[in-house]
């Protein structure tokens, strides 16, 4: 009698295991912020079921391409990071050669200290014309994009001025929903977004601009530090004279869709 008591109860410990993991999945994003779930998640679970690049954009292709109205995916891609506005906006270029603002988005959080970022702890957002580096579809952050930051120009300018190189390494990131020091964050709806666009245009077709604010609409700072920061702040302007629609520009992202 005993022996048979026993074997229920391995029996029953049995299948009460992955029963308990499973009443856990489902209590924990709810009792627990949605940041902290994702680490959970991908230091357990998630360690065994990674994504792909290309299965996120799987999964969300359909939800992305409903809310941008996407008939065709752009040639080129321009993600353009407005500091004071706390705004990004998307841009395409169609086959045509034809630029033209895809959508718009309120920042969540971004570093509001002035000037380019010249060193790993000052709590500035690097600003210029950067490349991307990787993108990250297991990002703690849900998604994550990770800037070519410092780029050689960056580098380049801190050996001419003295400079550590080195000072300036760190990921820069800009990502989902979760606060992070220095980062860039948005909506997790706005991050499948640019995640998805950049995807599909391609790394190589696409740019970062970080601008301290928008040119188009203001002049660039008087005072600057350093010659170089204006000639960078050169660049920003006349790149973004392309990316100018004759509507105008929202003056605040909060009315946009995400």
């Amino acid at each position: 009698m005993e022996e048979e008591k026993e074997q229920k109860k391995k029996k029953r410990e049995w299948w009460e295991i992955p029963a308990r993991c499973a009443v856990l999945l489902v209590i924990i994003p709810i009792i627990i912020p949605t940041h902290w779930y994702r680490i959970i998640y991908l230091g357990t679970i998630g360690r065994f079921f990674p994504h792909t690049v290309e299965s996120r954009v799987e999964d969300i292709e359909k939800d992305v391409r409903k809310r941008l109205s996407l008939k065709e995916i752009p040639e080129e891609l321009r993600i353009l990071v407005l500091k004071k506005e706390k705004q990004i906006e998307l841009w395409g270029k169609d086959s045509a050669g034809k630029w033209s603002r895809l959508e718009y988005y309120p920042i969540l959080g971004i570093p509001d200290v002035s000037g380019p970022k010249t060193e790993k702890d000052d709590r500035k957002t690097p600003e210029g014309i950067y490349k991307i580096a990787s993108l990250d579809p297991n990002s703690k952050h849900y998604l994550s994009i990770k800037l070519d930051f410092p780029s050689e120009e960056d580098i380049a300018i801190a050996k001419k001025e003295g400079r550590d190189p080195s000072a300036m390494n760190v990921d820069y990131m800009l990502h989902g929903v979760g606060f992070s020091n220095q980062n860039i964050f948005v909506t997790d709806k706005t991050m499948e977004e640019i995640f998805y666009l950049a995807a599909k245009v391609g790394l190589e077709n696409t740019r970062v601009l970080i601008t301290p604010h928008d040119f188009r609409k203001n002049d660039m700072p008087v005072i600057v530090d350093g010659p170089w920061v204006k000639e960078r702040y050169k660049q920003l302007k006349d790149e973004m004279e392309l990316l100018n629609e004759k509507k105008e520009t929202p003056e605040n992202a909060e009315t946009g869709k995400n």
